[in-house]
């Protein structure tokens, strides 16, 4: 009977280890807004990586948690979008150089940032980045579906 005992024991303390998801670190190394295999990680990509936890172009996937998304060493200008964004539905912080250092323009036509956590209890943050040129001044940034009231001033 003990041996079934230390077996069990053995099963059940193997199966109910877990290791914790990693978090990830994705570096934008362009301004160019494209989505598709050119040797670059863009913003664009940065944001899907996260979304769907696979790799896009250059950028590393992202993971279960808080991801980070960070703009390379060096790396200032401005970031005209040809499309909105894609819905960021997972966890992440985006933390670029410093507003005057870094722009993401909506170029008048586009929604810049968009972020949903409709499904759960998503954590954002967004840092060090000038948001500007939204299709019209309220469509910088928008949040979806958060508990509390989120209010962003033009600067």
């Amino acid at each position: 009977m003990k041996k079934y005992y230390y077996k069990l024991l053995a099963v059940v303390t193997l199966f109910s280890f877990t290791i914790p998801g990693q978090a990830a670190t994705i570096t934008v190394d362009t301004l160019d807004d494209i989505q598709t295999p050119n040797g670059n990680c863009s913003l664009r990509d940065a944001i899907a990586a996260p979304i769907n936890n696979v790799s896009s172009d250059t950028c590393p996937a992202g993971s279960v948690g808080l991801d980070t998304i960070e703009f390379s060493a060096g790396l200032t200008g401005t970031i005209t979008l040809s499309t909105s964004l894609p819905f960021v539905t997972e966890s992440v912080t985006i933390t670029g150089p410093g507003a005057v250092s870094m722009t993401v323009s909506g170029a008048n036509a586009y929604r810049v940032f968009n972020f949903n956590s409709l499904g759960g209890s998503q954590e954002y943050s967004l840092s060090g980045v000038t948001v500007t040129e939204g299709a019209s001044p309220l469509e910088r940034v928008s949040m979806w579906g958060r508990p509390t009231p989120c209010i962003f001033l033009p600067v």
